[in-house]
């Protein structure tokens, strides 16, 4: 789990050093406030949106999936921990295990798209 977490700090690090970032924290702000809750003003995940966008275009719909969940990333900037990009894991009812995982940047541009745990869906490695 560790070298998940490293390997998540140092992806998001270059990334954001990649936008012209002099901090990679810079990237995580909205506002002056580092970003604390995955949820908008509404109590709806903010990257539910571009997660649906995304189903659509791999022939899936949201409210044909059996179950799904979320999960954080996190950005260790020295003082505390601020998201820095998400997870959804989400099972097609064409699936009876695993799941189709999408990572999404903090901004919900998606990262990489893939299945787990025996689930396939045409077109996701």
């Amino acid at each position: 789990m560790k070298q998940v977490a490293l390997a998540m700090t140092i992806a998001f690090a270059a990334f954001a050093g990649a936008m012209g970032s002099s901090s990679a924290s810079a990237q995580l702000l909205q506002g002056n406030q580092p970003m604390t809750s995955p949820l908008d003003d509404s109590g709806v995940h903010r990257c539910r949106a571009m997660v649906e966008f995304k189903l659509r275009e791999l022939g899936l719909r949201m409210d044909e999936l059996t179950s799904f969940r979320w999960g954080n990333y996190y950005f260790n900037n020295g003082y505390s921990y601020e998201i820095a990009g998400f997870r959804f894991y989400g099972m097609p009812k064409s699936c009876t295990s695993g799941s189709v995982q999408l990572n999404m940047w903090a901004n919900c541009d998606i990262m990489s798209v893939r299945t787990r745990g025996g689930c396939e869906v045409p077109g996701v490695p």
